[in-house]
Formats: C-alpha cells, structure tokens, sequence
C-alpha cells in the first residue's frame, strides 16, 4: 500500500507539470508527500472503512 500511495504521489506531480507546463514537480511531490506521511503515521487512510 506505501509503495502505491507513492507512485501515485508522483504520477500526480508529473500530470499537474505535465498540464501546468510548468517546473513544479518539486512542489507537487512535496504536497504529495505532505499528505503520505500524516497517513503512514495514523496507520492508514482514516477516510476508507476498516477492513481488519
């Protein structure tokens, strides 16, 4: 799951330099990454329903 939640951290940095044509992966990985490790720290995705 981490290593999904990363590739599509950084899928989702390329599409927004790719549609912005801009230089802002850095940023957008940094957003990513933002929202990934406040999730790896809770334990899971709080939004989705448990399934243990």
């Amino acid at each position: 799951m981490l290593a999904a939640s990363i590739v599509a951290a950084i899928a989702g940095a390329y599409l927004v330099s790719g549609v912005t044509g801009d230089n802002r992966l850095a940023v957008g990985v940094l957003l990513a990454i933002g929202v990934v490790v406040p999730t790896i720290l809770t334990g899971g995705y709080g939004a989705l329903p448990d399934r243990s």
